[in-house]
């Protein structure tokens, strides 16, 4: 049985409390093992997606819980991966049902907008063509300032999803140190498999300790480094 059907039969939180059960340990033991608070081993345990801390945190609690209980780590960080990459997707689709109504809305109050002002401008234009010559001239002279002065409610949406997703493949063990958008710094110990998500909205800058120690994509897109084992690469992105 392959590893997709396994994580279709069960979920990491109940593959890791059932673990805890079968050993006989509470929450506190672990606690005190792991060095880990009570409540983000219950939100592992309940798939608190929402609760948890980024997955690049997460990914090693799965994997040091499951080894503390007799389970094996690399399934348990499988059976998580499958049920925050399904997590995400839900979120996801979500957002877009929003963005989906926001969109309508606005359409729905500019399309309004639009015919008010059109049926005003061509009432007005009416009138006014009884004093001056020219009617023909001055409707579509009005009419077109209106479609100009119409704004772009698209413009805003495509605003609210730009932005840029990096994506970090551990290659060997190494270090890494990232600033995202002008925030503080956060500091990372890749291990070979390990992957990092990052979200920015204007840039990163990324100290690497070992140029051959990672791979990147930015958005998709490969990202080459260059540098030999050892040499320690600085990074400016995009």
């Amino acid at each position: 049985m392959g590893e997709k059907s396994l994580a279709r039969e069960e979920s990491f939180g109940t593959y890791l409390q059932n673990g805890r059960i079968m050993s006989g340990l509470f929450l506190h033991d672990l606690e005190a093992v792991l060095c880990v608070g009570k409540e983000v081993l219950k939100l592992l345990e309940e798939e608190d997606h929402r609760g948890l801390p980024e997955p690049v945190f997460v990914r090693g609690f799965v994997r040091h819980y499951a080894m503390e209980v007799g389970l094996d780590p690399d399934y348990a960080a499988f059976l998580y991966k499958e049920s925050r990459k399904k997590w995400d997707a839900e979120a996801e689709e979500a957002r877009r049902r929003i963005l989906r109504r926001q969109r309508i809305r606005s359409w729905l109050r500019g399309g309004l907008f639009f015919v008010f002002l059109v049926f005003m401008m061509s009432w007005a234009g009416i009138w006014f063509a009884e004093f001056v010559s020219g009617e023909e001239e001055e409707r579509d002279a009005v009419l077109m300032s209106v479609v100009a002065s119409t704004p772009d409610f698209d413009a805003s949406e495509i605003a609210e999803i730009s932005g840029y997703r990096l994506e970090i493949l551990g290659m060997e063990s190494t270090s890494l140190k990232i600033i995202i958008d002008d925030q503080e710094s956060r500091s990372f110990s890749v291990e070979p498999g390990d992957i990092l998500e990052f979200d920015a909205e204007k840039a990163y800058n990324i100290l690497i300790g070992s140029a051959t120690g990672v791979r990147l994509r930015l958005n998709g897109k490969a990202m080459p480094l260059s540098g030999a084992v050892g040499q320690a690469v600085n990074l400016h992105l995009p």
